[in-house]
């Protein structure tokens, strides 16, 4: 592999209307689209849009971590994939979402270079026998500040044709307002009626007793799981709350930069939500995912409410490592009022509340000329190499 030239445009992605999380309100997305051309003409994307309120680096520091990781690949000449990820290592170290970017093109190019869809080549090299799911289900994300809105926001949901629905809680200031939140979980359930999964997000907002007490009180809406209810740190409380409360819990910011690796050390959690941008890449996810696998720990792929391109990767994942009938997060499409391509969703079938792949090389996701790029999402544009 020799990368030749580079591009990196900036991008801004409102949302449909802000979204409450217990990190605060998100409203846009902004980030960079990355293409890596090698010297056969093939192109490999990526894309970094960090999300600092989780945890990532921001949009400054992954601007700049990018630049230098795309300097670096041009000036390596020719390397192995495997050489140019221990590259972007070191130019991205403290930017995963930089370095998921960097690691998304390789691995796009080494896929199209093999003439395989990303997802098939990532089967193939995790060992796993047989083909890539060609569809994958997807979750939703329910929005509404009180019942009735929750209501009307799940009806609409269902009607789309999605069977699992995920809800924030604790996104008043503080964190607190659980007696509020329980009242927009019953007005979910009865909305969706008792056969459709309800999956939540505490993002990290609850005390360990405050954690048991909602746990408790959830339990008689037959719940999923709940997503890191208590803060990152708390390792030890995480994995007793998973171990004696009445719900499943799920490691979800835990899981960020290292953290993955001594989650699955101590088995923290009975699930993880697993965001490849904030691990850094496919080659950390792919990792985490076989560890996970040989200790029976279910893995949900999702995303940072991010674009197209990243949320691609997210899918390859699923369809090439995911549990078969399992339901990921990566239904967010629908929150962007404008995407990295048209319709809002991957370019690709999405229907039932599921992303139906092509049988595309490389990363399933097909963008225009970024140097001819008109409309209103795209900001600076960046040339590297000997035609910039």
């Amino acid at each position: 592999m020799k990368i030749g030239r580079a591009e990196m445009r900036a991008f801004t992605l409102p949302l449909v209307g802000p979204l409450a999380t217990a990190h605060g309100p998100i409203g846009a997305r902004e980030g960079q689209l990355i293409r890596l051309f090698d010297d056969a003409g093939q192109c490999g994307q990526g894309e970094a849009t960090p999300l600092a309120q989780f945890g990532t680096e921001d949009g400054r520091v992954s601007r700049q971590a990018l630049v230098r990781g795309i300097e670096d690949l041009i000036s390596a000449g020719s390397f192995s994939l495997e050489d140019g990820l221990v590259l972007i290592s070191k130019s991205a170290s403290h930017a995963p979402c930089a370095r998921a970017a960097l690691d998304s093109a390789l691995h796009d190019l080494a896929a199209r270079e093999a003439e395989q869809p990303l997802s098939a080549w990532l089967r193939a090299h995790a060992g796993l026998r047989g083909q890539p799911e060609s569809r994958v289900a997807v979750q939703a994300v329910v929005s509404g500040a009180d019942p009735e809105s929750v209501r009307s926001s799940a009806e609409r949901l269902v009607a789309e044709g999605f069977d699992a629905f995920k809800l924030k809680l604790a996104t008043t200031p503080g964190g607190r307002g659980f007696k509020a939140d329980l009242a927009r979980v019953a007005a979910l359930r009865e909305s969706i009626g008792p056969a459709r999964r309800i999956r939540l997000d505490a993002n990290e907002a609850w005390t360990f007793r405050e954690a048991m007490s909602a746990l408790d009180s959830l339990e008689c809406y037959s719940i999923d799981f709940v997503e890191q209810p208590v803060p990152r740190g708390e390792l030890a409380n995480l994995k007793e709350l998973d171990r004696s409360a009445a719900i499943p819990v799920a490691a979800d910011e835990a899981l960020l930069g290292a953290g993955w690796s001594a989650c699955l050390d101590s088995r923290t959690a009975s699930v993880f939500i697993v965001k490849p941008a904030a691990l850094g890449g496919i080659k950390p996810a792919l990792a985490l995912a076989s560890r996970a696998r040989s200790l029976g720990i279910r893995v949900i792929w999702s995303s940072l409410i991010d674009g197209a391109v990243s949320r691609a990767v997210g899918v390859a994942l699923a369809a090439g490592l995911g549990a078969e009938g399992e339901v990921h997060g990566l239904g967010t499409a629908g929150l962007l009022a404008r995407d990295l391509v048209e319709p809002v969703t991957l370019n690709a079938d999405f229907q039932h509340g599921s992303i139906s792949l092509r049988k595309s090389t490389g990363l399933d996701c097909a963008l225009g000329d970024l140097t001819d790029e008109k409309s209103e999402i795209w900001g600076e544009l960046s040339l590297f190499g000997p035609k910039a």
